[in-house]
């Protein structure tokens, strides 16, 4: 019935929000109607349902954001499809180029990681007017960056109009937290290393004069 369907529309817009796989949504769905003790209807009565409340929800954000982006915001982010300027190869476009980064404690890496931080951060601050009023959830971001570090800059390319760039702004704001996040664990880890180098060498000055201080006790005795 028509009321059974606004039911499960209503139900998976709410699952939607939380980008759910459609066979995940699919499977509450299912559940909802056993727990109501309603019918479940045929497949394709839900699968439509499902991808009309996605296609409602994407529509949803799409417009938030035609509504606060602004020229200067939409170049910025178009930046990140130009060629990288800086120390890596230069055919690499800047997308494809943040989309890599080394675990590696070592110096040269943690330099770059440093380095592609300060172009994430400063374009962050200065599209934090959009990412402010747009306010996605989580599970909103990592959705749909999921689909940039999936693509090539070509499928980018392709992309057309807001849509384009809200890939590209949930991409930047997973990357720059994602780096955030990589930093402060390697600064964890060098400052762990560094404390167990510091002890280690404590023990072994604490145990070599002790040494040193019993063969001189033996002497005198």
């Amino acid at each position: 019935t028509d009321e059974t369907k606004q039911m499960l529309f209503k139900e998976a817009s709410g699952l939607c929000s939380g980008h759910m796989k459609p066979e995940a949504i699919l499977s509450a769905l299912v559940d909802f109607l056993k727990e109501e003790r309603i019918e479940v209807p045929r497949y394709y009565v839900l699968a439509e349902i499902i991808t009309t409340a996605f296609n409602k929800y994407k529509d949803k954000i799409l417009s938030s954001l035609e509504d606060v982006i602004t020229k200067d915001d939409k170049r910025l982010l178009d930046g990140l499809l130009e060629s990288y300027s800086g120390d890596r190869n230069s055919s690499a476009y800047k997308v494809t180029a943040l989309k890599k980064n080394s675990h590696s404690l070592r110096p040269a890496h943690i330099k770059t990681n440093i380095k592609d931080l300060i172009y994430l951060k400063k374009l962050y601050n200065q599209l934090s007017p959009v990412i402010t009023k747009l306010d996605l959830d989580i599970q909103t971001i990592q959705y749909y960056a999921g689909f940039v570090m999936k693509a090539s800059a070509f499928q980018m390319f392709k992309q057309e109009g807001i849509n384009r760039y809200l890939h590209l702004l949930c991409f930047l704001i997973h990357r720059y937290y994602t780096l955030n996040d990589l930093l402060i664990d390697a600064l964890i880890h060098a400052s762990q290393n560094a404390h167990n180098t510091a002890l280690r060498k404590h023990q072994e000055y604490y145990y070599e004069n002790r040494n040193k201080k019993e063969v001189v006790t033996e002497k005198i005795i």
